[in-house]
């Protein structure tokens, strides 16, 4: 399969003829018109309780690679958050996942939330808000948060000789990690402690300066793994009454840390689907394999928002029964997201343009942008008082705010969130609202899914985009080795 071979739409009308052909005209839908005279809702303002939003856009928050060892920002993250500051977006959902303890850093240039960042915190956020104000003039209220999480069997940055966070045993996810699958299971006492240490750094969120604070419980980090535990025996595991505890745990103790009027988001996988890997078989010269389900059986009792009987198709049961009891919990904000970057990044990052460790993707990927859209749809639709940000916009490139504003006008989402695409083209969403036009010039150009954000990372590279001039600046080896790998401007 050769790169293009998916994304060849040089209109609308095309890639809309694609969505049509594919049977997806339910899921994926295109306004005609985003331009200023149109008036577009996502052009704002939007009120959600008493906060009020100057556009429709989120920035999603994005794990970073370029901390300092000790966990505070370095220049080269703070360049990246100034940058989603002058970006246009009325929210920055969290700057990125900041790890709650070193034990659960994903990689050992996470960004850290404790006691000893807390200082360095308040100034990187102090320099995000003058970088909004030099762009903006202080006329637009920016809402930043802080996303806290703990990446549990993902935490690649942990200090040696610290224990996997297992929550249950998932025969595919313990095979591929076969160092760590003989650690014992989180105790009950562990899932407890964890929970409550993610709620307490929602009050050092507060007094750091942020507006909200996320309980990340997405992409098959330590929450998300919690939602799944069916097979896990005791109090948080089995029946989805205990499946949901260490989630209100780490709620509670965010509410007594922060306060009950600091507001609340969760980040929140809808679907995490069954592992892919990459099948052999179909691998040409130059291109990896296409993706193919890992050896499972059914039911298949180890996932979250899915199928027992088919893992290809989401069961949002459960996913909309959360989001309906979050609700009542007074959580303010939902971002709705589905898979995960390390089992099935297929799902979490469609695009025909794999990383460096992934696979080629199996099907068109409209049809996993297609399912972000339906989990999110089915969730804002059973939480219509929630404020609710959708994901799967990246892949759509320059028709991106055609879809955030279909999806907008017929209820199925009110903040579109874009994540990997502000990497490439920082200020997109300011000429989207400006002209309706997502306009590459000026050296800028629409991201295209080549996936080097995440390639360069997993060679050891900083986080950015590979057609960033800082990034090649900073990273001209690696940059060279990523060209080698079919990256790059063509």
């Amino acid at each position: 399969m050769a790169r293009g071979e998916y994304f060849t739409f040089k209109s609308l009308g095309e890639i809309r003829e694609r969505v049509s052909t594919l049977g997806l005209s339910g899921s994926i839908g295109f306004a005609d018109d985003v331009s200023p005279a149109a008036h577009p809702v996502m052009a704002g303002p939007f009120r959600h309780g008493n906060m009020e939003f100057s556009n429709r856009f989120a920035i999603h928050p994005m794990e970073g690679w370029d901390a300092e060892n000790d966990g505070t920002p370095s220049e080269n993250t703070l360049r990246r958050w100034e940058r989603m500051a002058e970006s246009g977006a009325a929210m920055l959902w969290g700057l990125e996942a900041m790890a709650v303890a070193e034990e659960y850093r994903a990689n050992p240039r996470q960004v850290l939330i404790d006691g000893r960042t807390a200082g360095a915190l308040e100034g990187a956020l102090k320099r995000v808000r003058a970088a909004h104000a030099r762009a903006f003039g202080g006329a637009l209220k920016l809402f930043v948060g802080a996303q806290l999480t703990a990446s549990g069997r993902y935490s690649g940055g942990r200090p040696p000789g610290t224990p996997l966070a297992r929550v249950y045993d998932h025969p595919e996810l313990d095979r591929r990690a076969a160092k760590d699958a003989a650690a014992p299971l989180m105790t009950d006492g562990q899932i407890e402690d964890t929970a409550g240490r993610i709620g307490k750094a929602a009050g050092l969120a507060r007094e750091i300066g942020f507006d909200f604070a996320d309980i990340k419980a997405c992409h098959r980090y330590w929450l998300n793994e919690t939602l799944a535990a069916k097979s896990r025996p005791g109090p948080f595991g089995g029946p989805f009454e205990n499946r949901v505890k260490a989630l209100f745990i780490a709620l509670d103790s965010a509410r007594r840390g922060a306060g009950v009027d600091f507001p609340l988001g969760v980040r929140l996988s809808g679907y995490d689907g069954v592992p892919f890997e990459e099948d052999p078989a179909t691998r040409r010269e130059g291109l990896k394999g296409r993706g193919r389900p890992s050896p499972y059986t059914l039911p298949y009792i180890w996932g979250w928002g899915v199928r027992e009987d088919d893992t290809m198709s989401p069961d949002t049961a459960e996913p909309v029964r959360l989001a309906k009891m979050l609700a009542e919990r007074d959580v303010a904000f939902l971002n709705v997201t589905v898979g995960s970057p390390y089992s099935n990044p297929h799902l979490s990052r469609p695009t025909e343009t794999p990383p460096v460790d992934g696979y080629q993707p199996h099907r068109d990927p409209l049809f996993e942008v297609a399912i972000h859209f339906d989990v999110t749809r089915a969730i804002k639709r059973a939480v219509p008082g929630m404020l609710v940000v959708g994901t799967g916009y990246s892949y759509l490139r320059q028709w991106k705010a055609h879809a955030a504003e279909y999806n907008m006008k017929s209820g199925g989402v009110d903040l579109a969130g874009v994540g990997r695409a502000v990497l490439a083209y920082h200020d997109e969403v300011k000429c989207l609202l400006e002209s309706g036009e997502a306009v590459p010039g000026r050296g800028r150009i629409v991201c295209t899914g080549d996936s080097a954000c995440t390639t360069g990372p997993r060679l050891g590279l900083v986080s950015g985009c590979i057609y960033d001039p800082h990034y090649a600046k900073v990273n001209t080896e690696i940059r060279e080795r990523l060209k080698g790998l079919g990256l790059g401007r063509k």
